[in-house]
């Protein structure tokens, strides 16, 4: 009975996250779209008002041409964005028991090529409590965003290292953990971590998303996520799951 309890909460979240993520992908497909289709063509109209020796001057073409750059790399991003959004909603699968160790395999032959040119070194240990009731693709959301970001944000000045474990507290709450020797982040921005398109380092690619939907899928399974971390010793993740 208590099982089924909790069940029935849990797939209430996951219902509510669902409905988010479909409001969600038409803001971005409509109310972005439309602003960026009007851009383009008002530049186009104003590049043709342009006398033709003054186009071909190698400052205007250098100009319209980072204008054009940039317009593609926001239309990159609407896509990115909505593609995701649309993986989370579509794929979305009633809560079941999860084995922390699959997903975790999953994860790292997703991310294994990216593993090698870091030279990365990989760990887990699930032995304190190798599983959760969750949504098996929110978690390899989840994983695969903290464990990509892990090894995209680490240090220039020693091996990468990540580990992933899980632990249940005294009260019985599932803990997931996700430790690295990266970057580390400055407890000031310890928030703008999950601000939609933020991005705390430049020098790596990015769209500032995916930190963002992972701590909305946190949140709607009535979650939490806890950021430990210093600068230019690491960062820890400590994502509250909710109790087995």
């Amino acid at each position: 009975f208590r099982m089924n309890q909790t069940l029935a909460r849990k797939n209430k979240q996951l219902k509510r996250l669902n409905d988010d993520l479909d409001n969600f992908i038409y803001t971005v497909s409509h109310d972005l779209r439309a602003p960026i289709n009007n851009i383009e063509a008002l530049l186009i109209d104003l590049f043709d008002t342009i006398p033709h020796t003054v186009r071909a001057e190698e400052e205007v073409k250098m100009l319209g041409n980072m204008i054009s750059e940039s317009v593609k790399r926001f239309r990159k991003i609407i896509k990115e964005l909505t593609e995701i959004a649309k993986s989370e909603s579509e794929e979305i699968s009633d809560i079941e028991e999860v084995a922390f160790s699959e997903i975790y395999n999953e994860v790292v032959e997703v991310l294994k090529d990216n593993i090698r040119q870091a030279r990365g070194v990989i760990k887990c240990d699930f032995s304190l409590c190798p599983t959760v009731l969750f949504s098996r693709k929110n978690i390899r959301s989840i994983l695969y965003n903290l464990m990509s970001n892990a090894i995209k944000y680490s240090s220039p000045d020693r091996t990468p290292q990540v580990l992933v474990k899980s632990d249940i507290d005294d009260e019985g709450e599932v803990i997931l953990k996700v430790a690295d020797n990266g970057l580390g982040i400055k407890e000031a921005d310890y928030d703008k971590v999950f601000e939609m398109f933020r991005r705390l380092h430049s020098h790596v690619e990015g769209s500032g998303i995916g930190m963002h939907l992972v701590k909305r899928i946190v949140d709607n399974a009535g979650g939490r996520i806890v950021i430990e971390s210093e600068v230019g010793k690491g960062t820890t993740f400590i994502i509250y799951m909710g109790k087995e």
